[in-house]
């Protein structure tokens, strides 16, 4: 079976006393030989990503037989059996999204916080405060309503209720996706869950960056289900370091087309629970 020895360099050449306990033939698989063979095998079965990480298309081999054991420190350290299959960005961001989720996400749809951390009265948006919550879409798929769950104060005399869906740019800035018809109906029981119908179905990208913005203009704002900010949740302040978590936009009558990101400023109040449903 060959080995394949690490060098500390690339010029570096481990010696011929730390090799022999490694391979069948010391006389013919000296430390030169085994690095250029194995350099070769590198050369000719892995690629290189743009960021200069190796990505092997396929399992490193040497005269046939799989790359097994690392020299380090003087001392055989086994490769691990790894899937060759190339890690991506896409699929790092997967996995991070399912570890943040503890493993309880949607099967269909999702939700744009943990259901777990979520508590009753966490977010009270006032009336013409446009209330964002970031998120990063888990999955790739179209969606058609949003869920929302009132908290102990029932929203009265409301002139405009309205859900958006915004896409983020690199830069922060936000652009109108998707959104609810103005319904006033909404939101005038507490404790309450609600469905907002999209005016058309939206498809969502997997790994991209999102804000919903909920905006009820009245009498008296409804209380929202959602994460809390301040005791016994996170300062508002934290909420609004990059990557922003929640923001606030004031004084809208509606919502707008898009909006700018050094506009955005720190909420001061939790992130909205919303469940976006297929």
């Amino acid at each position: 079976m060959a080995r394949y020895v690490w060098s500390p360099s690339p010029s570096a050449v481990a010696s011929d006393s730390q090799v022999a306990g490694l391979v069948s033939n010391p006389t013919s698989e000296t430390a030169a030989a085994l690095k250029a063979a194995s350099v070769a095998a590198v050369e000719a079965e892995a690629t290189v990503s743009p960021d200069g990480a190796w990505d092997f298309t396929s399992r490193p081999e040497v005269a046939g037989a799989p790359l097994t054991t690392v020299l380090v420190d003087g001392s055989p350290v086994p490769m691990l059996d790894v899937d060759p299959t190339p890690v991506t960005a896409a699929s790092l961001g997967a996995m991070q999204l399912h570890l943040d989720g503890y493993g309880d996400w949607l099967a269909n749809g999702e939700t744009i916080v943990q259901r777990r951390l979520v508590r009753n009265d966490a977010v009270a948006p006032g009336s013409g405060s446009l209330r964002f919550t970031y998120f990063r879409a888990r999955k790739t798929e179209a969606i058609n309503t949003v869920r929302l769950y009132t908290g102990g104060t029932a929203g009265a005399g409301l002139t405009l209720a309205r859900v958006g869906i915004y896409a983020e740019d690199g830069s922060g800035n936000l652009t109108l996706v998707a959104s609810t018809a103005n319904d006033t109906t909404l939101f005038g029981a507490a404790f309450t869950s609600y469905n907002g119908a999209l005016q058309a179905p939206w498809s969502k990208t997997a790994n991209a960056r999102y804000a919903l913005g909920l905006l009820v203009v009245g009498t008296t704002a409804p209380t929202f289900y959602g994460l809390p900010t301040q005791a016994p949740g996170l300062p508002s302040d934290e909420m609004a370091v990059s990557p922003r978590l929640t923001g606030l936009l004031s004084s809208q009558a509606d919502l707008p087309a898009s909006v700018p990101g050094n506009s955005v400023v720190t909420s001061g109040q939790g992130a909205i629970y919303a469940r976006l449903i297929v």
